[in-house]
């Protein structure tokens, strides 16, 4: 027999008798249907009162068809259009969902959102995290781990401060990628979505290291969830090194070693007017080379940052011949646990001394709380004051200063540590490196000057 409707859901063929006894009774307690539904009704009473030699046979297309017709009139015709679609006749408009379908109102979306702001800040606030929309239904899909409120929390400790707001961040511009190309942010995500993801992160002028953080965040939920990771996929991490390979290019950066750092210091007597901004300075470059500082743990990048970088409380002086510096927030801290750095004064060289330079400069600013470093009115110095005079002493000395940055303080003690012998693992200790990172600091040959 052929099928009872094409593209139907019901599909009733030839049955044997005892599924055929079944389908009799059935309909006696279904809801009232229409007038052919009821035809065949009687015609299944009248069968079943009969003797078996009168048996009369049962329409089966016209019962089936009357079945149909009653769950289409008590369907609402566009959700039944919706199923008939989604389920037997793929459709494009279906298989790429519209832009509102995949915006931050979507209920499955927001609460992929509300536990990823739980997971990286152990908040669900909508003020705080930029993803969060209208509040979502309490029935929609829910992402739960399955473990204690102490096992959570021991979870959330397993990440530094950095890396959450990283991760936030992470999947912050994943969400925003979705939106733009009307796609379903919810988990799993399929590896072409990451592999298009990347791409676009690329092209926006990222780099590879940058984007392999924010696929290290997209790995970690879905790892956390049980999921399929896809950012491990071998597509994946092709497009990954496709991006390393067309990125890839040479450090520039040149070491600020001793002799430079002395010449620089000569150098703020004429290019910088303000005696205190000297003496500022002066403190800043030789800490930044003596204790392998980088420049953003000393002066903040903006007022965001104002509490990461050294606060006056954090500097102590022994005595005459030694300061400890208490280093609270740094980018390789993963255990949050303070690190303290000890310098001792050199009594023959006061000029290069950053004991001395610091003694000096706090003698002048008065102040008791708040970055380490801030002008005459208390606000603090921020990154750019460094880095302008900077430049312009390279230039006074006559250097490139686009080859000479504020890191390149750092990169200088390394290369100067390594000129005077010290160890490889010495050096990583210095610089409180995490990894053999400080090989690539190491330029005894980069320059001749």
């Amino acid at each position: 027999m052929p099928p009872i409707c094409q593209g139907g859901r019901i599909r009733i063929k030839n049955m044997p008798p005892k599924k055929r006894m079944k389908l009799r009774s059935q309909p006696a307690q279904a809801p009232p249907v229409d007038s052919a539904l009821g035809n065949a009704v009687d015609a299944s009473s009248s069968a079943t009162q009969a003797s078996c030699t009168n048996n009369p046979p049962i329409d089966y297309d016209q019962l089936a068809a009357a079945i149909l017709r009653q769950q289409q009139a008590l369907t609402p015709s566009s959700a039944s259009s919706n199923n008939i679609v989604s389920q037997d006749t793929p459709s494009t408009s279906q298989a790429v969902p519209s832009a509102s379908s995949t915006s931050s109102s979507d209920p499955s979306s927001l609460n992929l959102v509300n536990t990823l702001q739980q997971l990286f800040s152990g908040s669900g606030s909508q003020e705080i995290c930029p993803l969060v929309g209208p509040q979502a239904n309490s029935s929609t899909r829910t992402f739960d781990l399955h473990i204690s409120q102490p096992s959570q929390q021991l979870l959330q400790a397993s990440l530094s401060l950095s890396s959450k707001q990283l991760y936030l961040r992470s999947w912050n511009l994943l969400k925003k990628f979705c939106d733009t190309h009307s796609i379903p942010f919810s988990l799993p995500f399929a590896e072409g979505i990451i592999c298009n993801f990347i791409g676009e992160l690329f092209t926006e002028g990222l780099s590879p290291s940058t984007i392999t953080s924010h696929v290290s965040a997209i790995s970690f939920v879905h790892k956390i969830f049980d999921f399929h990771d896809p950012t491990h996929s071998f597509i994946v991490r092709k497009v990954i090194k496709g991006a390393q390979n067309l990125a890839r290019t040479v450090d520039t950066r040149l070491p600020i070693t001793k002799p430079i750092l002395i010449k620089l210091l000569s150098a703020l007597d004429h290019t910088v007017q303000e005696a205190d901004s000297r003496t500022l300075l002066s403190a800043i470059f030789l800490l930044a080379f003596h204790a392998f500082m980088r420049l953003g743990e000393l002066v903040p990048r903006n007022k965001t940052f104002n509490s990461k970088v050294i606060q006056r409380q954090d500097i102590m002086f022994n005595d005459d011949n030694s300061v400890q510096i208490t280093l609270r927030y740094s980018k390789t801290m993963n255990d949050r646990q303070p690190l303290i750095i000890t310098l001792t004064a050199n009594n023959l060289k006061c000029q290069f001394c950053p004991v001395h330079a610091l003694k000096a400069y706090i003698a002048e600013h008065k102040h008791t709380s708040g970055p380490l470093f801030t002008f005459k009115s208390g606000e603090p110095v921020p990154h750019n004051f460094v880095t302008s005079h900077l430049k312009h002493a390279i230039n006074f000395i006559g250097l490139n200063s686009s080859l000479y940055l504020g890191h390149s303080f750092r990169i200088g003690a390394a290369t100067e540590a390594a000129k005077n012998g010290l160890s490889g693992n010495v050096i990583q200790q210095l610089g409180r490196w995490h990894s053999n990172a400080s090989r690539r600091y190491i330029r005894i040959n980069a320059f001749k000057f």
